[in-house]
């Protein structure tokens, strides 16, 4: 059985100089960030990623483990 080792979000991104957005991030469910928040292992940008190319992205990351 496969587990699922990330989630698909919504979270706010800050930019350089730009106010920040909302943004769509495939985060970690076991691993946290400094602030106690779940790591965020991709950003995909403000527009909702394809079932595809998440699917790809999840690929891509968990391979080396």
């Amino acid at each position: 059985m496969l587990t699922k080792l990330s989630v698909l979000t919504q979270r706010m991104r800050k930019r350089k100089g730009k106010k920040p957005r909302r943004e769509w991030a495939l985060v970690s469910k076991s691993r946290k960030s400094k602030d106690g928040s779940r790591r965020v292992l991709r950003w995909f940008g403000p527009k909702k990623p394809s079932k595809k190319r998440v699917a790809e992205a999840e690929r891509i990351i968990h391979s080396f483990k």
